[in-house]
Protein backbone atom coordinates (compact mmCIF):
# COMPACT_ATOMS: atom_id res chain seq x y z
CA UNK A 1 0.00 0.00 0.00
CA UNK A 2 2.79 2.45 0.80
CA UNK A 3 4.17 2.14 -2.72
CA UNK A 4 0.81 2.99 -4.27
CA UNK A 5 0.23 5.96 -1.97
CA UNK A 6 3.70 7.26 -2.80
CA UNK A 7 3.17 6.73 -6.53
CA UNK A 8 -0.17 8.55 -6.38
CA UNK A 9 1.37 11.46 -4.48
CA UNK A 10 4.25 11.81 -6.96
CA UNK A 11 2.05 11.48 -10.06
CA UNK A 12 -0.63 13.95 -8.97
CA UNK A 13 -0.58 17.43 -10.43
CA UNK A 14 1.33 19.80 -8.18
CA UNK A 15 -1.81 21.67 -7.17
CA UNK A 16 -3.41 18.37 -6.15
CA UNK A 17 -0.50 16.79 -4.24
CA UNK A 18 -0.98 16.05 -0.55
CA UNK A 19 0.60 18.36 2.00
CA UNK A 20 1.00 15.52 4.51
CA UNK A 21 0.00 11.93 5.22
CA UNK A 22 -2.04 11.37 8.39
CA UNK A 23 -1.58 7.67 9.25
CA UNK A 24 -4.37 6.51 11.56
CA UNK A 25 -2.61 3.70 13.32
CA UNK A 26 -1.31 0.17 13.02
CA UNK A 27 1.89 1.58 11.60
CA UNK A 28 3.75 -1.63 12.52
CA UNK A 29 2.46 -5.14 12.96
CA UNK A 30 4.16 -8.08 14.70
CA UNK A 31 3.46 -6.66 18.15
CA UNK A 32 4.79 -3.16 17.56
CA UNK A 33 8.31 -4.15 18.52
CA UNK A 34 10.96 -1.60 17.67
CA UNK A 35 12.90 -4.02 15.49
CA UNK A 36 10.04 -3.98 12.96
CA UNK A 37 9.72 -0.22 12.53
CA UNK A 38 12.38 0.13 9.84
CA UNK A 39 11.10 -2.71 7.65
CA UNK A 40 7.40 -2.06 8.13
CA UNK A 41 7.20 1.74 8.41
CA UNK A 42 10.33 3.66 7.51
CA UNK A 43 11.41 1.64 4.47
CA UNK A 44 8.00 1.42 2.74
CA UNK A 45 7.39 5.15 3.25
CA UNK A 46 10.91 6.41 2.52
CA UNK A 47 9.99 8.06 -0.78
CA UNK A 48 6.75 9.71 0.36
CA UNK A 49 7.10 13.36 -0.69
CA UNK A 50 5.45 15.01 2.31
CA UNK A 51 5.57 14.82 6.12
CA UNK A 52 3.97 11.75 7.69
CA UNK A 53 2.10 12.12 10.96
CA UNK A 54 1.37 8.74 12.54
CA UNK A 55 -0.93 7.85 15.42
CA UNK A 56 -0.22 4.59 17.25
CA UNK A 57 -2.78 1.83 16.76
CA UNK A 58 -3.38 -1.27 18.82
CA UNK A 59 -0.55 -3.11 17.03
CA UNK A 60 1.99 -0.34 17.55
CA UNK A 61 2.76 0.04 21.21
CA UNK A 62 1.06 -2.43 23.53
CA UNK A 63 1.69 -0.09 26.44
CA UNK A 64 5.08 1.05 25.18
CA UNK A 65 4.04 4.58 24.23
CA UNK A 66 7.48 5.95 25.11
CA UNK A 67 9.12 3.54 22.67
CA UNK A 68 6.56 4.43 19.99
CA UNK A 69 7.20 8.17 20.38
CA UNK A 70 10.94 7.54 20.10
CA UNK A 71 10.47 5.56 16.87
CA UNK A 72 7.85 7.65 15.06
CA UNK A 73 8.57 11.36 15.09
CA UNK A 74 6.05 13.90 13.91
CA UNK A 75 7.52 16.53 11.64
CA UNK A 76 6.24 19.84 12.96
CA UNK A 77 7.42 22.06 10.12
CA UNK A 78 5.64 21.42 6.88
CA UNK A 79 6.89 23.09 3.73
CA UNK A 80 4.79 23.56 0.60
Amino acid sequence: MANQVTTDAHSAEISNRPSFFFHLGDVVYNFGESRYYYDQFYEPNRAYPAPIMAIPGNHDSFGRAREYRARVQVQRTMTP
